[in-house]
């Protein structure tokens, strides 16, 4: 129902007749303030109406603005109404009402006059107070009688809500930090920062990928880049899929920063000592027996072997090549034909098969520390020995190569 307001006798009254076109002044005032109403009233047997008055100060509202005007009214003869209005609980008592406007509740429990109780809200009239000097038109239009109160007003307010993130891959030696990587903490409907939590053995910084990490809680602004690595501290392993950090926020529910699926690794420390002194006994055939080697510093040490005159093994950090005595059926160094023929702890000591007479062979024993996917190869200057008598196994040493 659209309902136009003119002054009469110092007072503007709306008159529920939509004789004009809503928010068309009928006099030239000093202001004009148009409305949209919503009246919501419990459901009663239909009695004679009687009128109601409240008065409200109009003193805050400015001229030329639509507000919305909101009655929440309970005039049962017994019982408080309860309802929800954007999302939150609300209540009326029984012969009060609520005023709302522009979404906000700045009258709770207001006394309804002398409307009676249990009738259906039929009509209505607004009138406007104003002095003699200072006459303003109110334009009162999309109004809406409801006589039973519905459980929910309004849309409920969009909950707060954290992004989980997911991390570029990490890696690092133990005992070194990793250089590191980026994410952005963000959420939507926050009301306030984010809160980065890092977890054990992971650090963060809102500065660089290499300077200004801490293993701190920081509080940071919605849409912010923040960095991760891996601390000094954190123990040699496989990270995939581990939770780096947590971000919380007031109200959202707390989400994790995650690493990615593969790839995070914490590699063992490389050895510092190579093996030495590779040594095999006078090959006879297609045997080398009693190929050895004095070790190193690694907790492990493996053998290579290549048909081949030139180039060196060079097993990768983070692999493990599983070792068989007859040659090419051990793990292959990807497709580079040096296979291997001895993997373990202590001073080797194995016979080789599978060779071909009168062709040159390469070996290479290189220590290492850890295992699979944390294993750390040290491949640095050795020496060796040149064997004599087919098949031909040419000396000397480069990188731990014997020629």
């Amino acid at each position: 129902m659209e309902i136009l307001a003119n002054a009469l006798e110092g007072k503007t009254v709306l008159d529920p007749s939509p004789v004009y076109p809503p928010q068309m002044p009928l006099t030239s005032k000093v202001g004009r303030i148009p409305v949209r109403s919503r009246v919501l009233y419990p459901s009663s047997p239909c009695r004679a109406s009687m009128p109601k008055s409240f008065m409200y100060s109009a003193a805050s509202l400015n001229q030329g603005t639509v507000y919305t005007i909101e009655i929440v009214g309970n005039n049962k003869s017994s019982g408080t109404i309860d309802y929800s209005y954007n999302g939150i609980a609300q209540s009326v008592a029984v012969q009060k009402f609520d005023l709302y406007v522009n979404g906000t509740l700045i009258g709770n429990d207001l006394d309804d006059g002398n409307i009676t109780t249990g009738v259906n809200v039929n009509s209505v009239m607004f009138v406007g107070a104003s002095s003699g000097s200072n006459v303003a038109n109110i334009f009162v239009d999309d109004i809406v009688i409801y006589n039973a109160v519905p459980a929910s007003i309004g849309a409920a307010p969009t909950s707060p809500t954290l992004f989980a993130q997911t991390l570029s891959q990490l890696s690092t030696i133990t005992g070194t930090a990793s250089t590191g990587v980026s994410f952005t903490a963000s959420g939507s409907n926050l009301t306030g920062n984010i809160t980065v939590t890092p977890q054990s053995g992971y650090e963060i910084s809102t500065t660089s990928s290499t300077t200004g990490f801490s293993s701190s809680a920081a509080s940071v602004a919605n849409n912010t880049q923040v960095f991760v690595r891996f601390a000094s501290s954190i123990a040699a392993g496989t990270y995939n899929g581990a939770t780096a950090a947590i971000l919380t926020s007031t109200g959202a529910t707390a989400v994790n920063v995650t690493t990615s699926a593969s790839g995070n690794v914490v590699f063992d420390a490389q050895p510092t000592t190579q093996a030495s002194s590779v040594t095999a006994g006078t090959p006879t055939g297609t045997t080398l027996p009693s190929l050895t080697c004095t070790v190193g510093n690694g907790a492990r040490r493996a053998i290579f072997i290549a048909q081949t005159t030139s180039g060196n093994a060079a097993p990768v950090d983070g692999t493990a090549y599983t070792a068989n005595a007859a040659f090419g059926t051990g793990s292959q160094i990807g497709s580079t034909g040096w296979y291997c023929v001895f993997d373990g702890t202590g001073s080797p000591s194995v016979t080789v098969t599978g060779l071909s007479t009168s062709l040159s062979y390469r070996v290479m024993a290189v220590e290492y520390n850890g295992s699979g996917a944390t294993a750390n190869y040290l491949t640095t200057t050795a020496t060796a020995i040149r064997p004599t008598s087919p098949p031909t196994i040419r000396p000397s040493w480069r990188q731990g190569i014997l020629l």
